[in-house]
């Protein structure tokens, strides 16, 4: 939720010649992953059977369940919609994706 650090680290990224097709579908995934995690976290699911589910480790759910917490669910479905649309326009050359990932970063 904080758009100045997410323009630095896309920056920093984009400077590090990271490929930005791999940038927008690792934002998409976390965005997914969060959204996954808060739904099982509702449901009231324990740290070990959302990390079984998941496909990761407890200590990774439960970093992934701090974060899930600064979202409400719609939040994360309109992050996921928006990461969609913009990976679609840019695979269909409608925009640009270093373009698209600005988009999603001010989102």
């Amino acid at each position: 939720n904080n758009k100045e650090k997410a323009y630095v680290c896309l920056k920093a990224l984009l400077d590090a010649k990271e490929v930005p097709q791999v940038i927008l579908f690792s934002v998409t995934k976390a965005f997914i992953n969060l959204y996954n995690t808060k739904m099982l976290q509702q449901e009231g699911y324990k740290y070990i059977e959302m990390a079984s589910m998941l496909g990761t480790r407890d200590f990774v759910v439960r970093k992934m369940c701090q974060q899930a917490k600064k979202y409400s669910a719609r939040d994360l479905s309109v992050k996921i919609d928006l990461c969609i649309s913009m990976d679609e326009a840019s695979k269909t050359g409608r925009i640009n994706t270093i373009r698209a990932l600005e988009i999603i970063a001010a989102g």
